[in-house]
């Protein structure tokens, strides 16, 4: 008989405890921003920031971190979870180019990080503001300084195109005829889809 009371002593405690266990856990809505993404997800406190990711549906690399940490349990406070994406990236700038690896970085910073510093006229390929990817190639444009005479008048301008009609085209000028004069003393005749190499553009 005392064996027998004893056990269902035992059981009642167990049944307390988890009771008392499953009134803690709670069902709760957070946000999962994965590199500027958002998700909404409904996760039950004590998981953990892994479980709760995996549970939206959202994978993890290795290399990836979390913020709370992937092993932080989820607490009726728990609002937002930030998934910080590793990405090894390549950089390039005229014939420079460098790999640099990040966590949780956007364009602007790899591009520090490669040692590169951006002058007033330089131009980027991608948003400077966007998350990284694993992966990308990330080009920084130099601006070319080419002198334009255009009627008689001389004017230097900067431009990032490549072929003559290109740069016509973006300052907005209109030829006559399909030909004109490229370089700093050849008199050499060009067609408006060549590249020009020279250090002048003279129509």
């Amino acid at each position: 008989m005392k064996k027998f009371i004893k056990i269902t002593a035992c059981l009642l405690a167990l049944c307390c405890v988890a009771f008392a266990f499953s009134a803690c856990v709670k069902d709760i809505t957070v946000t999962i921003n994965d590199s500027g993404t958002k998700t909404e997800a409904e996760v039950k406190t004590e998981m953990t920031v892994s479980e709760a990711i995996e549970k939206a549906g959202i994978e993890l690399g290795e290399k990836d971190e979390t913020e709370p940490s992937k092993d932080e349990t989820i607490k009726e406070d728990t609002t937002e979870i930030t998934i910080k994406r590793y990405a090894k990236v390549t950089v390039v700038k005229g014939k420079d180019k460098k790999e640099v690896e990040l966590v949780g970085g956007k364009v602007e910073e790899a591009v520090k990080k490669a040692g590169f510093t951006l002058g007033e006229t330089d131009k980027v390929d991608v948003d400077k503001n966007a998350y990284l990817k694993d992966g990308m190639t990330i080009t920084i444009s130099e601006a070319a300084k080419v002198s334009l005479t255009v009627d008689g008048k001389t004017n230097t301008v900067s431009t990032y195109t490549t072929t003559v009609k290109e740069l016509l085209d973006e300052q907005k000028i209109t030829l006559g005829k399909d030909e004109l004069v490229v370089g700093d003393s050849t008199t050499a005749t060009v067609s408006l889809n060549d590249a020009f190499t020279g250090a002048s553009v003279t129509g």
